[in-house]
């Protein structure tokens, strides 16, 4: 290769500034003409609609707010951290104990691929009953960021060299010793990615539980301000909840650069994948024994937490009591048609939320990479997306486009879009350099670069995608139905708690968490299927 031999100094000089500038001024200037954009929105008839608020509206709702925001943040920030620090601690040490035995780790994989799909934040009509005040806020962030942290940390565990770990085993280490020496590092940047991810759900399992309830904290501040059609009070707090987040998030990931600085800077392997190397057999029975094992993990886990913290059994139902209610009792068949019958809406909305966000996060992935100068400006912001907890804007989202289905559609299409979109690009922008070159040289064009060299890297990503999105649909769909809507499964297990109904509640819940494995099996499936026809 030829390269030009410059002089040093008369190089880097002029290098630093029109890097910098060319990395923060399209972000910076498309947020410029995004707020300008939006007042003017706002002054042309959204705002006086109480549609939506404009920046200015809402930088005033931001000061008449801020008694109420510094009264009640501190209550919103204490049950999130408490949950996040006990639950992120408890999945490391699980991982890292299953970590001592091979076939336990794998298992443990397996099994925290499966139960990641399982809507944790569905629990909080129940955990807001059978726990008092903001406990019910640290235990639901507890529970949304355990088994993220857990997938997180058994993929990095997993991910350890194996040449490290025969050199280990070589010098006469012991299987603890390897995940302190070897293993654990080689995880640390997966951990610090399932933490950040972490943040925000650990905040809307807070904010949940306050709307539903507690009424102090950030989300009684919003859900007061909803009640009196305050929109840009609700939008201000909302921003103030992203902000928070955004300051943990951002402290995470400074954390991580200090601890792990290789982990943005390490190369990446492009590979087929690999053959399955088992018969259909065992394949077969290796799926088996994974849903049978993470079900066994479920059922351990509900009668360890009814047994170790003795709930009240008026209120905390066990497996037997759901099994006695959808199946054993005489009425079974009466039960399980009510709750089949208010989650068929609730599936109806978070299928279109799916679908509509998705498809435009397609499009605007191919918008994007066709144009790098708008990738510039608006990824930034886009990714700058990960860490707000968008269920939190529920209460605003409920303001612009009413109390009907749209909201629980408009939620679960805005959970879809970011996460689908952030997964696209990052997975176009990962296509091996060196096929792009081979499509130029063939004189493919754009389109056809798009469409039959970086459509099939990007498919992976986009199924890895859905499998987040899917289940997440539902509970952005259940959030509209809790506050707004007054239908569907959501709407049905707020009413069972002030009926006095738990174990609808609770056998709700259990459907819900079935018919989520089964999307996430479904979507798993179809892409095994269509990567196979691929390669």
């Amino acid at each position: 290769m030829i390269t030009a031999a410059a002089p040093p100094l008369t190089v880097a000089a002029p290098a630093v500034a029109p890097v910098r500038f060319g990395r923060v001024g399209p972000p910076l200037l498309a947020t410029a003409a995004l707020l300008v954009l939006w007042q003017i929105a706002a002054w042309a008839g959204l705002e006086s609609a109480q549609i939506l608020p404009g920046p200015i509206a809402i930088a005033r709702g931001f000061v008449d707010a801020i008694p109420a925001i510094t009264a009640n943040l501190p209550l919103t920030a204490g049950a999130a951290l408490s949950g996040f620090v006990v639950a992120a601690a408890l999945a490391i040490a699980v991982a890292c104990l299953a970590a001592t035995w091979a076939p336990a780790l794998t298992q443990v994989v397996r099994s925290a691929i499966v139960l990641e799909s399982l809507p944790a934040l569905a629990l909080t009509p129940i955990v807001v009953i059978v726990a008092p005040g903001h406990a019910a806020g640290a235990i639901l962030a507890g529970l949304a960021v355990f088994f993220i942290v857990l997938m997180g940390t058994v993929t990095g565990l997993g991910s350890a060299s194996p040449l490290m770990l025969e050199v280990h085993r070589a010098a006469g280490g012991r299987p603890a010793g390897a995940v302190w020496s070897v293993r654990l590092p080689a995880a640390l940047p997966s951990i610090f990615s399932s933490l950040m991810i972490a943040v925000p759900v650990a905040v809307v399992g807070t904010i949940m539980s306050e709307y539903l309830v507690v009424g102090e904290g950030l989300g009684g501040v919003m859900i007061a301000a909803y009640e009196a059609m305050d929109a840009p009070r609700v939008w201000a707090v909302a921003l103030v909840s992203a902000a928070f987040t955004g300051v943990l998030y951002r402290a995470i990931g400074l954390v991580r650069d200090l601890v792990v600085p290789w982990a943005q800077s390490r190369s990446t392997e492009y590979r087929a994948a690999a053959a399955p190397t088992t018969g259909p057999a065992r394949r077969i029975a290796s799926v088996v024994l994974t849903g049978a094992t993470s079900v066994l993990v479920v059922l351990g886990l509900w009668v360890l937490a009814l047994r170790g913290f003795g709930l009240n059994s008026f209120f905390a139902k066990s497996p037997a009591d759901v099994w006695g209610y959808l199946v054993a009792s005489p009425d079974a068949g009466a039960h399980l048609d009510e709750i089949l019958g208010y989650l068929a809406p609730t599936l109806v909305k978070a299928f279109a939320g799916l679908v509509g966000g998705t498809v435009v996060a397609v499009l605007a992935t191919w918008v994007i990479l066709s144009v790098p100068l708008l990738e510039r400006a608006t990824m930034p912001l886009v990714v700058g997306f990960r860490a707000v907890p968008l269920l939190v804007l529920t209460p605003a989202i409920g303001l612009m486009v009413g109390s009907g289905a749209a909201t629980a559609i408009v939620l679960a299409a805005v959970l879809s879009f970011f996460t689908t979109l952030i997964a696209l690009v990052q997975a176009a922008r990962s296509t091996p350099t060196d096929i792009l070159l081979l499509a130029r040289s063939a004189n493919a064009g754009a389109f056809d670069t798009q469409w039959l060299v970086t459509a099939p890297f990007a498919l992976p990503a986009l199924f890895g995608a859905l499998r987040i999105t899917a289940p997440g649909s539902l509970v952005a769909a259940m959030s509209a139905e809790w506050l707004i809507t007054g239908d569907g499964i959501g709407f049905l297990m707020i009413q069972g708690g002030m009926e006095s109904r738990f174990t609808t509640m609770w056998s709700a819940f259990v459907v819900l968490a079935l018919v989520s494995l089964l999307i996430f099996a479904a979507v798993t499936l179809a892409e095994r299927v269509v990567l196979r026809r691929l390669s």
